[in-house]
């Protein structure tokens, strides 16, 4: 019997144990109530400069976006609920894909809540990078600012100890690997990247079983997280391969160790923020940090707004193949918040590396229309004449993205 096959089975040995010991605080005769919610919408962008590729979009990209969602309350402390993603791109067919960011079921027995199947998890308080957060794998066919997710596969086993804190417990598998935009897309990778054939340390492969413990807690007007991971990277070096007519790039994914910490002080309209990791596996031993602040002015202008001021700095002591966009980095932004009936915010930013003088410009704004609509405009702007900095790839593909959403 193989590795991998005792792994699959082992996983479904486990899954099923939990699932008989939450069936065990399941009420047989509790009522549900269902609610559905989500949201469909659609996207054009629009770029300011001819692809560097032929058979990228010239000017103009369209896709439709689906996810639907439901919740399920059984009654005793026992949930399910379930997210759906489906995204069609016009151009990018690597871009058109399906994906359960949820499909989990809870259970709540005084202080302690078992979470099993499907889960979307977040970790992290910095808002230039999340460092920390390593359960969930990024979602980079939606955007490059790493806020969208792919499900992960999971039992979670949350401890509250009340004034101690919450401990997390995660035990993971069916890893999900890093997907690429395609070279048809903008923006585009001008190498292909074999993501359908990863490379992976562990004999297990993608059913290698990581391992995750956080301890979270908060105390007057500190609140803070310590974490460890131990499992299959979440990020991939990426090894040459191909031919010298077509090189294209292998992901790797190494069994990795990483130990992290985060840190945020609430001092008046100062929010002091910091994030750290340690970790091993993907070449020699590195440290990486994010550290900064907010501030945040309230009554801007006469008015209700809040205006707020971010300052971060970014560093990375990583020496691999993994794509590194924050080894020595400085991050400004304004957030302006209306507090208006439309929820309408607006956030604009800059990422200057140090080093390479590579600027990454970033710009949203957000805000209802009517009950059901909102409207989302996103603009980016790539600035990098260093062929070594990451920023290069994307030098002519500044966009401007409007997105129309419907919720229901």
């Amino acid at each position: 019997m193989s590795d991998r096959t005792l792994g699959r089975r082992s996983l479904a040995t486990a899954l099923l144990i939990a699932a008989i010991w939450l069936l065990d605080f399941v009420p047989l005769r509790a009522q549900s109530a269902v609610e559905f919610f989500g949201h469909v919408g659609a996207e054009v962008r629009t770029f300011f400069a001819d692809p560097l590729a032929p058979q990228q979009p010239r000017l103009q990209s369209f896709a439709l976006k689906f996810q639907p969602g439901l919740s399920l309350a059984l009654g005793d402390g026992v949930a399910f609920s379930a997210i759906a993603f489906v995204g069609l791109d016009a151009s990018d067919s690597q871009r058109s894909h399906v994906d359960a960011r949820e499909a989990r079921v809870r259970v709540d027995h005084g202080p302690i809540a078992v979470t099993l199947g499907i889960n979307t998890v977040f970790w992290g308080v910095t808002e230039s990078r999340h460092l920390v957060d390593i359960i969930n794998q990024t979602d980079y066919l939606e955007d490059l600012d790493a806020d969208e997710k792919f499900g992960q596969l999971m039992a979670l086993f949350t401890y509250d100890m009340g004034s101690l804190g919450l401990v997390d417990f995660f035990v993971m598998s069916w890893f999900r690997p890093q997907l690429y935009p395609s070279s048809e897309g903008r923006p585009g990778v001008p190498v292909s990247v074999r993501d359908d054939s990863p490379v992976y340390e562990s004999s297990l492969g993608r059913w290698n079983p990581d391992v995750a413990l956080r301890w979270s807690h908060s105390v007057a007007e500190f609140d803070w997280a310590v974490s460890y991971f131990h499992g299959t990277a979440r990020e991939p070096e990426l090894m040459p391969g191909g031919t010298a007519g077509q090189a294209v790039l292998f992901p790797r994914y190494n069994l990795t160790n990483q130990v992290g910490l985060e840190i945020q002080w609430t001092r008046g309209d100062w929010l002091w923020k910091a994030e750290s990791i340690l970790r091993e596996g993907q070449g020699p031993l590195f440290v990486a940090t994010t550290v900064g602040f907010e501030h945040t002015t309230v009554g801007v202008f006469g008015t209700a707004s809040d205006l707020g001021l971010l300052l971060e700095h970014n560093y990375d002591g990583r020496d691999n193949l993994t794509l590194n966009f924050y080894d020595n980095d400085l991050f400004g932004a304004l957030r302006l918040s209306l507090n208006d009936v439309q929820g309408s915010e607006f956030l604009a930013g800059v990422l200057f590396d140090v080093e390479s003088k590579a600027t990454f410009g970033n710009f949203e704004a957000s805000r209802r229309l009517g009950e059901r609509f909102a409207l989302q405009l996103t603009g980016r702007l790539f600035l990098a004449s260093d062929e070594t900095d990451p920023l290069y790839w994307f030098r002519s593909d500044d966009y401007l993205q409007a997105t129309l959403e419907y919720h229901f």
